[in-house]
């Protein structure tokens, strides 16, 4: 129910330009965070979105996302880290052509 109310709390959040930043904690000591930036120029985008979730008991997930976009290339990887340590990276690369 409390990572229903985190959700709900994100989206409900303005959208804005440039960096964003939200924090929200529960009141059982858990929080979740999370930070977005973007970069745009002609032609080109970077984004990154970053995101820590952290149990009551301290233990912690994060995820962060770099996405890429230059001319008709649009580059994504994500990587995960999980409660110990571990990493996950999934990466996309997208070209368009006519």
């Amino acid at each position: 129910m409390r990572k229903i109310m985190m959700i709900l709390a994100l989206c409900a959040a303005p959208a804005l330009t440039g960096a964003q930043s939200v924090t929200v904690s529960g009141a059982n000591g858990a929080s979740y965070q999370s930070t977005r930036d973007c970069t745009r120029a002609a032609g080109s985008a970077n984004c990154t979105k970053s995101s820590t979730l952290t149990g009551a008991a301290g233990e912690s997930v994060s995820r962060e996302k770099l996405r890429v976009r230059e001319g008709n290339t649009a580059q994504t990887t994500v990587t995960g880290t999980g409660p110990n340590g571990e990493t996950k990276t999934r990466q996309r690369l997208i070209t368009v052509t006519n």
